[in-house]
């Protein structure tokens, strides 16, 4: 029984390593160019950085920035929401694929709480991408 199983992972790997993979790659090489109809919408972080972190761009150049300082945990009510809200002005460097926030004042803030007045555009497999530059998190638009 032994003797059959390795007979057959020896055939497999014969056969899968000598045929050439003719197939192309699934990452298409670039990313959308930087404008307000790509930039409009809801960019969300990986959730590696503490507090989890949202953009929201309209096409009008609006910015909302969301912290979820203390989210509500799950099935209980909070008096608080926990998230520390900002909003503003975006304009674009299509150029230098960079964005460029002003918050609007009083802002709110929270303890460990960063906001960066610039946004580099890039991407990679036909994915834009977002980056803080000052903490290098990246934000996406989930794909549907």
């Amino acid at each position: 029984m032994k003797t059959l199983a390795l007979l057959a992972v020896s055939i497999c790997l014969v056969a899968c390593a000598g045929a050439p993979n003719d197939e192309p790659p699934d990452c298409v090489a670039g990313y959308p160019s930087l404008s307000m109809s790509q930039l409009a919408n809801r960019w969300y972080d990986d959730g590696t950085v503490k507090p989890p972190r949202t953009y929201s761009f309209e096409l009008a150049g609006s910015f909302t920035v969301s912290d979820s300082v203390a989210p509500c945990p799950a099935g209980e009510t909070c008096v608080w929401s926990g998230i520390v809200d900002n909003s503003g002005r975006v304009t674009l460097d299509e150029a230098a694929e960079q964005l460029t926030l002003v918050y609007d004042t009083p802002m709110q803030t929270s303890a460990g709480l960063s906001f960066p007045t610039t946004l580099s555009w890039g991407g990679d497999c036909g994915r834009a991408r977002l980056r803080e530059a000052e903490t290098q998190r990246s934000f996406q638009v989930p794909t549907r």
